[in-house]
């Protein structure tokens, strides 16, 4: 009796506008949200109840009792939770987009967001809501009258990615480049990629497939959907092609051109991706020249100017294809190229070969790499240019960095690079953007 409580309360209260985002943290509910109070490893969400209402909840979802009106008790909270976001989708109108790789997840999500929402109303995840748990909250946040959903989906371990396919209902999908990312808890990379591509073998019949036809697992993708495909690429039925700006062609004519004058070249692939799940939903190519005006997001290659220094902020994560992607936008600079490179993590038995591998190719493409961490040093040894290594971020010295330097810093996030940003923006007078 409570599920049923709780489906119809949430749709009543979704249908007159009364509730809003869901959240598994009582710090981020606003007015109007939701606060879902699991019983977590560490901390029991049912101890925060009386703070998600101070901060404006308009309900809670508790798996243990709790004496209020708008607190709905599931004993069951966790398995439920994926049952409410899979019933709720009943009373939608808008199409969802659904998107996993290794590399480009966050970016593209964003980048589809800005193009999409010109026109249209669209919702997203809050923040790197991508799991068991982050995708049901955003598919229970979506207002039931939105055009567009995207959801970003992650894949720590096996199967994730076909388990996130059934709880969303996807109107298109798409899988951007795989990389050994992540591949600690998988037995090969053949395992991840079977596990991401599971985003096109889970797709329905009324669906679009949008495939990059210049991804290695292209041609595997194409025999193993029963979605309609969109086919996007140089080789494409609709190419693409990136000389000074990237182009959409038709017939050999271009349909839309985004000029790249102040964007990194390797976005190419992100926009190839936004092209296809236009021409998925039959709109306007055009719709993405926007795009020429994409900021970037905070630690993803984010553009500080500061005068005598251009710093860019790539502190979020790292894999060997990021790195590379990064040293590649550092390359381009006509200034000194200082490369702050933090430890890779999550990569398995291969690490001390990434980590060298990101040292020989930054050979002849930046002028000097400062690494940070252990593995890390790897890298260090296998860089022929000036050089220099600490242990951690904290050690780092914004007096290294001079003037006429463009400086670009790169690292997994358990390595906390971000420390070295701010220490570069306190030193040159810029602010830090989170």
């Amino acid at each position: 009796m409570s599920y049923d409580t709780a489906i119809q309360t949430i749709v009543s209260l979704k249908k007159t506008k009364k509730l809003k985002s869901f959240h598994v943290d009582s710090r981020l509910i606003q007015p109007g949200d939701c606060f879902v109070a699991l019983a977590g490893t560490h901390q029991n969400g049912a101890q925060f109840i009386d703070s998600a209402f101070e901060n404006g909840a308009a309900l809670v979802l508790s798996q243990e009792k709790f004496d209020h009106p708008d607190v709905i008790f599931l004993p069951c909270l966790m398995d439920d939770l994926p049952r409410l976001a899979k019933d709720i989708q009943k009373y939608r109108h808008y199409k969802t987009i659904a998107l996993t790789g290794s590399v480009g997840k966050t970016t593209t999500r964003h980048m589809l967001y800005q193009v999409l929402s010109q026109f249209y109303q669209v919702s997203m995840a809050h923040g790197n809501y991508n799991n068991e748990i982050g995708i049901p909250l955003t598919i229970l946040s979506a207002n039931f009258d939105d055009d567009y959903l995207i959801l970003e989906m992650g894949a720590a371990k096996p199967g994730d990615i076909a388990y996130l396919m059934s709880v969303a209902e996807v109107d298109c999908g798409f899988c951007l480049p795989i990389s050994p990312v992540h591949v600690s808890n998988y037995e090969s990379f053949d395992q991840l990629v079977l596990t991401k591509s599971a985003i096109y073998r889970e797709l329905s019949d009324q669906s679009s497939a949008v495939i990059d036809l210049d991804q290695p697992q292209a041609a595997d993708w194409r025999r193993h959907i029963l979605a309609r495909p969109v086919l996007i690429g140089e080789k494409g039925s609709v190419q693409t092609r990136l000389i000074d700006d990237f182009e959409v062609l038709k017939n050999d004519q271009t349909v839309a051109r985004v000029s790249m004058k102040k964007l990194p070249r390797h976005v190419a692939t992100n926009l190839k991706m936004v092209a296809g799940v236009l021409l998925a939903f039959d709109l306007p190519i055009q719709m993405m020249e926007v795009l020429a005006h994409y900021k970037g997001l905070p630690g993803r290659l984010y553009h500080y100017p500061l005068g005598t220094v251009d710093l860019y902020d790539d502190s979020y994560n790292a894999s060997l294809a990021s790195v590379t992607a990064a040293i590649n936008v550092l390359a381009e600079s006509t200034q000194k190229r200082v490369l702050v490179f933090g430890s890779m993590g999550e990569i398995g038995d291969d690490s001390e070969y990434h980590h060298r591998q990101v040292g020989e190719y930054a050979n002849g493409r930046i002028d000097v790499l400062i690494s940070v961490g252990e593995e890390a040093y790897f890298a260090n040894e296998a860089f022929v240019g000036h050089k220099k290594h600490i242990a951690s971020a904290a050690l780092f010295d914004p007096q290294w960095v001079s003037a006429g330097c463009a400086v670009l810093v790169k690292g997994s996030r358990f390595m906390k690079m971000e420390q070295v940003v701010k220490m570069i923006l306190a030193e040159f007078g810029g602010e830090y953007v989170c």
